[in-house]
């Protein structure tokens, strides 16, 4: 009933108030106890030293219940249209108000955001998979889009999350950061099982197979649109550039690295290049290569 009520409450607040930049709902629970960053696997945990259950089970403790509210901006694509509130918010726990502008939703608050084994739920429509944020920049962010919650939790291009407890955004950020790298480790793993048998194919042929002209067509495309910083579309011409032969093009794989890279996108830059790697362990730039992929451990690609 309770639930019911808050969801009727969201929809009217919708219809009396639809000019308005926000519209808020009252919402009931028992006192909590204040933050206590000591008591929370952010104190003490590093990468590794704790298993990624344990720290869904501590983030899901850190968000189940914040009595100054969450605010939630959703980054990835969706329809955003405030009529849809009700479908926004539908299987939200605990909404408390959301804001709009110029008939968009800007940003849902809440007390309650839902922490389970594969994902983080705001509401049904508002939500992402552990996966989902592998390579994404997590941290606490300048990009303040609540003034009353200004310590901004940014997973870039999942989510940002807005606390009023500066302490508690850090916390939630951190942990966040914890469940990336055995993400990034089990991506790896799994992407450079399957390239084995391309690696044994390619090393174990007596004469190397030539660049077709097609190959170099997309080659040649590909760094142009390298040198002009389109790097997504480059990074699609490599990739047919190998379908086309898999084994005619290493080097295919240390630029993709290199794109990945620029991208910030460090996982799948180190599984580039340990591809490369594998095919060409003893290639003139193979120091370079392992020396890039010490570099890109560090700035967030997992080992």
């Amino acid at each position: 009933m309770d639930q019911f009520r808050r969801r009727a409450m969201l929809l009217l607040c919708m219809f009396a108030l639809a000019a308005a930049p926000g519209c808020a709902t009252n919402n009931q629970m028992a006192p909590r106890a204040p933050f206590v960053r000591s008591q929370h696997l952010c104190a003490t945990a590093s990468p590794g030293s704790v298993d990624a259950a344990a720290v869904k089970q501590d983030l899901g403790a850190l968000l189940a219940y914040i009595p100054t509210g969450v605010s939630v901006q959703y980054l990835k694509p969706y329809d955003a249209n405030v009529s849809r509130i009700g479908a926004l918010t539908a299987g939200a726990k605990n909404p408390q108000s959301y804001s709009h502008k110029d008939g968009q939703l800007l940003y849902l608050s809440l007390a309650t955001i839902q922490v389970t084994d594969d994902r983080v739920t705001v509401s049904n429509a508002l939500s992402f998979g552990y996966e989902e944020m592998m390579d994404s920049e997590v941290g606490v962010s300048d990009k303040t889009f609540d003034s009353t919650r200004p310590n901004t939790v940014e997973i870039g291009g999942v989510m940002r999350l807005g606390f009023a407890n500066r302490e508690l955004a850090q916390c939630v950020a951190e942990e966040f950061r914890l469940l990336q790298l055995p993400l990034r480790t089990q991506e790896q793993e799994q992407a450079l099982a399957v390239f084995q048998t391309v690696a044994d194919r390619y090393r174990a042929m007596p004469a190397k197979p030539q660049v077709s002209e097609e190959q170099r067509r997309f080659i040649v495309q590909a760094n142009a649109l390298t040198q002009k910083k389109e790097f997504a579309k480059a990074n699609a011409l490599y990739e047919k550039a190998l379908e086309v032969n898999p084994f005619s093009y290493p080097a295919a794989h240390y630029n993709m690295a290199l794109i990945s890279a620029q991208q910030g996108r460090y996982t799948a830059a180190i599984t580039s290049m340990k591809k490369y790697l594998m095919l060409m362990p003893d290639a003139e730039d193979a120091r370079t290569a392992q020396d890039k992929i010490y570099e890109w451990e560090a700035l967030g690609g997992g080992r």
